[in-house]
């Protein structure tokens, strides 16, 4: 199968889907190249800040405030410090608690809508940066062999970014953060909170799920693990925080399946190329406690969307100037969001950007 377009948008995330509808919005002929990916089910929040830009992107506003409940409070505690707690009443302004998978498919919805050409892979084998534009292999959903001629490409396979990768470009990772996940029933005054406590050699954080269930991430250091933690293990953690101690039952979270993430902040080398640019999980993976995430994903897919939709040379690169300085200020902030939470003493590196 052999398909031309402007511009290849590689990976079907939050940001490949905003890129990809932004792009056909503009006139430009798109082929999307998603790759089937299983949801883990479990909790994020989603800023409201991004709300707008999903009405944007063709959203029905009630069915988002339906589909994703707003937090009503946030309850932390760092080291030694005293528990706060965050009222987020009334919660016009409060984050959303996803739900990802049924967002990315209200997002992928709304891609079908649009002109773009969407063609599921397993993945991306090869790419190609020439004179006449990028050339992307892919393998489909059903073995086939998939070729792509664009103009222009879009970089937003996540956290693996496949396609630099074929370009030659590496990643920088700021740590070796690990996370690991439970879930049980729970009950009370967390329904619509989240919790994040300080533990020995790491921290929790709580979020509910379901009506009436809940999930349980252990955040920490990877290089310091001998092995995989247990469910009892984490649930032992978690009683030790008592406003969660009370909203769960240690005996229902022990048998739980224990469910790995990797947590690590990464940034990628170069945030574009000849005929390409980055966006998302691609460009920057952020602290997992920092709610703007899947926020910033959705914005520099319409922010690096437009990049491309620019017929100006000279327009074109004030607005790549512009995207790329926007997102080195955002990683370079959590950068120092995260030295503040922690107290890590080291030295802050800039995010080679």
């Amino acid at each position: 199968m052999i398909l031309n377009a402007d511009v290849v948008v590689a990976g079907g995330g939050h940001a490949g889907c905003a890129a990809a509808i932004t792009l056909s919005g503009s006139g430009k002929t798109v082929v999307l190249l998603r790759r089937a990916f299983t949801d883990k089910g479990l909790p994020e929040t989603l800023s409201p800040a991004a709300v707008p830009i999903l009405v944007q992107l063709g959203l029905n506003r009630e069915q988002i405030d339906c589909a994703f409940p707003r937090l009503n409070a946030r309850l932390s505690q760092w080291g030694r410090g005293s528990f706060q707690s965050i009222d987020m009443l009334p919660n016009s302004h409060a984050p959303l608690l996803l739900g990802k998978s049924e967002l990315d498919a209200q997002l992928i919805s709304a891609v079908r809508r649009s002109s773009c050409q969407i063609v599921e892979i397993e993945r991306i084998e090869a790419a190609l940066i020439s004179d006449d534009g990028i050339l992307v292999r892919s393998r489909t959903a059903n073995g086939a062999i998939c070729l792509v001629r664009a103009q222009a490409a879009i970089e937003a396979t996540g956290r693996s970014s496949s396609l630099a990768r074929q370009f030659g470009v590496r990643r920088k990772i700021h740590d070796s953060l690990v996370s690991f996940w439970i879930s049980g029933e729970t009950w009370g005054a967390l329904s619509h909170a989240t919790l994040t406590a300080t533990v020995g050699d790491g921290w929790i954080f709580f979020a509910p799920n379901d009506p009436g269930r809940g999930s349980i991430g252990y955040f920490t250091a990877g290089s310091r693990l001998r092995k995989k933690p247990s469910a009892a293990s984490i649930a032992k953690r978690a009683l030790s925080i008592p406003d969660l101690a009370a909203c769960i039952e240690f005996k229902g979270w022990c048998g739980s399946a224990v469910t790995t993430c990797n947590s690590t902040m990464s940034a990628l080398n170069q945030p574009y190329g000849d005929g390409w640019i980055a966006c998302g999980d691609a460009l920057q993976t952020l602290d997992p406690l920092a709610s703007s995430g899947n926020f910033l994903a959705l914005r520099q897919g319409l922010d690096a969307a437009n990049v491309l939709s620019s017929i100006d040379r000279h327009e074109r690169m004030d607005r790549l100037r512009k995207y790329c300085g926007d997102a080195r200020e955002d990683f370079e902030t959590v950068l120092s969001r995260r030295s503040r939470f922690y107290g890590t003493s080291e030295q802050l590196r800039t995010a080679t950007m």
